[in-house]
């Protein structure tokens, strides 16, 4: 009976020692990050590691092994290679309710070579540019906080240059939005062209502050330049051949 006793008694002090002592009970997880102040955002190593996460959506075969995304007649086919006689079978005329996703995981559509009607990757971008700015901004170096703000910025302008160049108007955000501002969740299309001369802001400041070098297999000046190059080329000729260049220079004149 007494050894009963004794083993409660212990199993009462236990419990009572391990309810009292946060710092044992609420240690932060070891092997996932939370997005907390104190816990993440620290320094560059943090910022990277979130960084490499859009690596795998926007760099095809990067750490995954190659895909048919970009591949002619197979990755893609609503292209000059293979169009036929008549109607055209991937010639959408009206919006499918399919297009549209909440999930991270890249959904691409194959005729048009661009990415579902999806936000998630926005949003990222959205949630990398605003921790910068308000967490780690006063634990890195200026010219860290440039780099990383860049890298940024770069991603959030590659998701709106294929978002628009599959849709055309689309919901610019410029910052995180909470799940609860329906209003604007569900806010009307913006503009092709607002869309674009966010996107074009934010290239300029990538181009002006990333990194020349910043490691083996990872972004740098060089190859965000030959992206923003093919984006703004694809969104110059659009504008060109639809008559929007010449509307934008007489409205910029007015």
């Amino acid at each position: 009976m007494n050894r009963y006793i004794y083993l409660l008694s212990l199993g009462i002090a236990s419990f009572s020692f391990f309810s009292c002592n946060k710092d044992l009970l609420d240690r932060p997880p070891q092997t996932s990050y939370i997005d907390d102040s104190g816990l993440y955002w620290r320094n560059e190593d943090d910022l990277r590691m979130f960084a490499t996460g859009f690596y795998s959506n926007y760099f095809n075969g990067y750490n995954t092994g190659f895909t048919l995304d970009y591949a002619p007649l197979r990755g893609y086919t609503f292209n000059d290679d293979v169009t036929g006689k008549n109607v055209q079978a991937n010639f959408e005329s009206t919006v499918p309710s399919s297009r549209g996703s909440s999930l991270e995981t890249a959904a691409w559509m194959q005729q048009y070579s661009g990415p579902t009607w999806n936000f998630s990757w926005v949003r990222k971008a959205n949630i990398f540019i605003s921790r910068i700015d308000s967490v780690a901004k006063p634990l890195i170096s200026e010219e860290a906080y440039k780099h990383w703000s860049a890298v940024a910025k770069f991603f959030r302008g590659y998701e709106y240059s294929r978002l628009v160049s599959v849709f055309g108007d689309v919901p610019y955000f410029s910052k995180p939005i909470s799940e609860t501002d329906f209003p604007t969740l569900y806010k009307d299309r913006d503009n092709r062209g607002v869309v674009m001369d966010n996107v074009y802001d934010d290239f300029k400041y990538v181009l002006a502050n990333i990194r020349t070098n910043d490691g083996a297999q990872f972004l740098n000046k060089y190859i965000a330049a030959a992206f923003i190059s093919r984006f703004m080329l694809f969104e110059g000729t659009y504008e060109h051949y639809h008559g929007l260049d010449a509307a934008r220079a007489k409205n910029t004149s007015n």
